[in-house]
């Protein structure tokens, strides 16, 4: 008896290591996590990662030091949107606190939008014109949702 109960317990065993040493070979295989400060930071391989951000922040900071504020409003309204557009696709799969902590942030962006709009008109590449027109229209509602 004692034979056939070990008999079934080692390839179980056996199995289950295997099962999850696999699992959790072929499921970090595609992303990246470091550490900054204490802070683990994870980005998947496949997502674009050249220092846009870097250039853009280089971009305003040169704009905003040659007085020319108008654009340098544009550039960080166009982040602002692609951030708030990024938030929103993330928010139904965020629970508890940091659903809350998200919420926080679209209600301050939402109070900024109210105070600030934008006019639409001018954007001539369409996906920018559509994802804005969908960031408007979840700010508008937000509070409500």
């Amino acid at each position: 008896m004692r034979t056939r109960a070990t008999l079934w317990i080692i390839p179980t065993v056996v199995l289950c290591l295997a099962s999850f040493i696999v699992g959790r070979w072929s499921g970090s295989r595609g992303v990246i996590t470091y550490s900054v400060d204490g802070e683990t930071i994870s980005f998947n391989r496949k997502e674009m990662h050249n220092g846009l951000q870097l250039a853009q922040h280089e971009n305003v900071l040169a704009l905003l030091r040659a007085g020319d504020s108008t654009n340098a409003i544009a550039v960080w309204e166009d982040e602002l949107d692609a951030e708030t557009y990024d938030a929103i696709c993330l928010r139904p799969l965020l629970q508890g606190y940091n659903l809350k902590g998200l919420d926080l942030e679209l209600a301050a962006v939402a109070r900024y939008r109210k105070q600030y709009p934008r006019d639409r008109g001018t954007d001539t590449n369409v996906f920018w014109y559509w994802q804005g027109k969908q960031v408007d229209t979840f700010l508008h509602d937000f509070p409500k949702k």
